[in-house]
């Protein structure tokens, strides 16, 4: 901020940032009467430059620092930036209008079934800590691109490892809580709470049909996060594919399959999950309630995959099931 007036910095619908400005516009002319704005106005002559990374303002003067020349990774690095912080943003979004509100509704206070009110805390309370992990990581990466630093200097990849832990520890949350029919008990039992955010959690996945179940947009949200591993993986390789360096390049596509790697993992995992659900909804309630936990999976049972005992009568029914 200078004497009278604010410059910003922003992401813009291309992949070039967006410099905004406010407040008194000095004039050349001694007498020519000063322009102000209040509010933030894009300067389009400024974007000019294309790879802003910073801008300055002090007293009467303003600045901004570009990339001249900029390297050939500088489009997919201000890509993975700029789409960071959407996703940053989302997840924000998601803590304030559903996560947020859940904790201080009477619903939430007063549930105690087990398992529901454990494993629902455990979700939230990933979900808080992945939301900050990616807070981190933007932060840093917006200081590396200032900088004009390599990417292997940045938290993303130089502890590439401890992102992936918090969306492993988030992944594992989502699947026990999602095993157990959290979702569908939630907003059933929770229904006055669910219809009172309705248009709210309807925002958040961008769904008009107002038919949608609440549990479908419920789970929508929290599934949202695992969404943003694929384009980890599609935007490092086109960073990996322009770099110079030989070193920097083998860590890039080392990332990228691990994150492949990763994408894969959850979605068994998710996909084992839900089939788990599926067999308590359909098994009798005295099996359900001795044998159900937010941990455990089903992983083969004799209604689909039959099995004969040799000691078994013509009309004896029984059922097997394997448990992880």
């Amino acid at each position: 901020a200078g004497a009278s007036h604010s410059v910003f910095l922003g992401d813009a619908a291309d992949m070039y940032p967006d410099v905004l400005y406010s407040g008194k516009h000095p004039s050349k002319g001694v007498y020519a009467s000063v322009k102000k704005t209040n509010f933030p106005v894009s300067l389009a002559e400024v974007r000019q430059a294309r790879w802003i990374t910073k801008v300055m303002a002090g007293g009467i003067r303003c600045a901004c620092k570009s990339l001249q020349p900029a390297p050939p990774e500088s489009e997919p690095m201000f890509e993975l930036a700029a789409s960071e912080r959407s996703f940053y943003n989302q997840l924000i979004k998601t803590s304030n209008l559903l996560l947020r509100p859940l904790q201080k509704s009477n619903f939430y206070t007063s549930m105690d079934v087990y398992p529901f009110k454990s494993s629902l805390q455990n979700l939230v309370v990933s979900f808080g800590a992945l939301t900050k992990k990616i807070g981190e990581g933007i932060t840093d990466l917006t200081r590396i691109i200032q900088d004009s630093a390599p990417l292997n200097h940045s938290l993303m990849l130089g502890a590439h490892s401890e992102f992936m832990e918090t969306f492993r520890v988030y992944s594992h949350s989502f699947s026990d809580f999602l095993s157990v029919g959290g979702f569908d008990y939630c907003t059933r039992t929770g229904s006055e709470f669910f219809e009172k955010i309705q248009g709210s959690i309807r925002d958040l996945s961008d769904e008009r049909d107002k038919s949608v179940a609440a549990s479908s947009l419920f789970l929508r949200a929290m599934r949202y996060p695992f969404f943003r591993l694929v384009e980890y993986s599609r935007i490092i390789t086109r960073i990996a594919a322009l770099v110079a360096s030989p070193e920097e390049k083998t860590q890039l596509q080392r990332l990228v399959l691990d994150w492949d790697g990763l994408k894969i993992n959850f979605s068994s995992e998710h996909k084992m999950a839900d089939t788990t659900r599926v067999f308590w909804e359909t098994a009798i309630p005295k099996l359900t309630d001795a044998l159900r936990r937010p941990e455990r999976r089903m992983l083969r049972e004799s209604k689909t995959y039959p099995l004969q005992m040799p000691s078994g009568g013509k009309f004896t029914s029984r059922l097997f099931v394997l448990f992880n």
